[in-house]
């Protein structure tokens, strides 16, 4: 006979199920292991210590021709969790799988892969088997107001509605613009929103702009040799941009200005956009 203490401290939670064959000590180990306790072990004694998280547990699956409906009451079982099956899913339909040393959670992903389907988590403990695209049904909502500083919250509905790939993702009917404040309100999915997060950085940045100051001066002809121009023929505008240096004209035109030479008409400045019209 062998004797063995069985330790269970009061943070394990969950029930046990059992297909475990061997000693004592395979089956002690293996039913541990397999309903994803954490345990220590030593010559005389078990420690059940807690539970692991289910997501992290590793498992080996037997499946052969087992319905969805059965593949959902078994993993629900072990992992003390609810999986529910989508009812667009044929509750019949049967399925054959084998793993060995896998994550559960990683196992049903490739379990509902193989079938077309997927898993959606909606909260800690209860998972969902759905079609693809039909993820958005279980997955909860989030209101989420965007501020835009720069762009206009139309151009952000215009750039999806004019794109196939962000149609796809984003129904703009959840959108709605406040003009008095210039924002954005979007009831999507976090997920979602988090792209949209990261698409309205790129649109709202500031424009480039360029000040551009202009000066009509009156120069007497004696002041234009002061800006090494010679008056003996005639000449023009063109011909004296490429004779002044930028970096000398304005000391140049104040000299001549404080000398009666030369005499501001207008500077205007203008503020444009650029890449604008």
């Amino acid at each position: 006979k062998t004797k063995m203490n069985i330790v269970i401290k009061n943070t394990a939670r969950g029930q046990i199920t059992a297909h475990v064959q061997g000693n004592l000590y395979e089956l002690l180990e293996g039913i541990f292991k397999f309903n994803g306790f954490n345990y220590t072990v030593n010559e005389t004694s078990i420690a059940i210590t807690g539970r692991s998280n289910f997501e992290e547990m590793e498992v080996e699956l037997k499946l052969k021709e087992l319905t969805f409906r059965e593949v959902a009451e078994t993993i629900s079982e072990m992992a003390n969790i609810n999986v529910v099956i989508d009812k667009d899913i044929p509750p019949e339909q049967k399925v054959s799988f084998y793993v060995h040393k896998m994550k559960l959670l990683d196992a049903m992903k490739l379990l509902v892969k193989m079938y077309d389907y997927t898993v959606v988590k909606i909260d800690e403990g209860t998972y969902v088997i759905t079609k693809k695209g039909n993820e958005d049904t279980y997955i909860k909502k989030v209101k989420k107001i965007f501020s835009f500083k720069n762009a206009d919250p139309k151009d952000i509905i215009n750039l999806i509605n004019n794109s196939k790939e962000l149609k796809a993702i984003f129904s703009t009917d959840s959108f709605s613009i406040d003009a008095r404040t210039n924002n954005l309100l979007v009831y999507d999915t976090p997920k979602n929103i988090k792209t949209l997060e990261d698409l309205i950085v790129k649109i709202d940045r500031g424009v480039r702009q360029v000040d551009i100051e202009v000066k009509l001066v009156e120069v007497q002809r004696d002041g234009l040799s002061r800006l090494g121009i010679k008056t003996a023929s005639a000449i023009g505008f063109a011909d004296i941009t490429k004779k002044l240096k930028v970096e000398n004209i304005n000391a140049t035109m104040e000299f001549l200005e404080n000398n009666n030479k030369a005499k501001v008409l207008a500077s205007p400045r203008l503020l444009v956009i650029n890449n604008r019209n």
